[in-house]
């Protein structure tokens, strides 16, 4: 016994093709937190490789938190205004890359914490700036 033939679906040649001129858009990833009522929504980065960085850099900060990568597309028309900022946090990562706890020093730059020549860059320096304002 046959199936009964689908006739409510339309002919493959009736659906239009994609043209090349159709696909004018882009992905890029934002590394996001969510942890005790806090939403970190992170900025446009083209390289998911950078991405997951960012994100292992995230892990020991946010260590009940969710952390997630988000894949976004854009229109083309965005692209070197994305590509602009997504090169700044590249440079970003790479310069805490070394730092004892880079997703604090991540954050720190981008004035997570205060101004940046506040924020403590290692624990040493977060002692110290407990005492001052101690003694304060």
């Amino acid at each position: 016994m046959s199936q009964p033939k689908n006739t409510t679906a339309p002919p493959l040649t009736q659906l239009p093709a994609i043209q090349d001129d159709d696909l004018r858009g882009f992905i890029y990833y934002q590394v996001n937190v969510r942890q005790d009522g806090i939403g970190l929504q992170g900025y446009p980065i083209i390289w998911l490789g950078l991405a997951i960085e960012l994100l292992e850099m995230f892990r020991p900060e946010y260590p009940e938190g969710r952390l997630y990568i988000q894949k976004v597309a854009a229109e083309l028309s965005e692209f070197d205004e994305i590509s602009q900022s997504s090169e700044r946090h590249k440079d970003l990562i790479f310069s805490v890359r070394e730092a004892e706890r880079p997703g604090h020093e991540y954050l720190a730059r981008l004035g997570y914490f205060g101004e940046y020549d506040s924020a403590p860059q290692n624990e040493k320096q977060q002692i110290v700036a407990r005492e001052s304002e101690v003694s304060e």
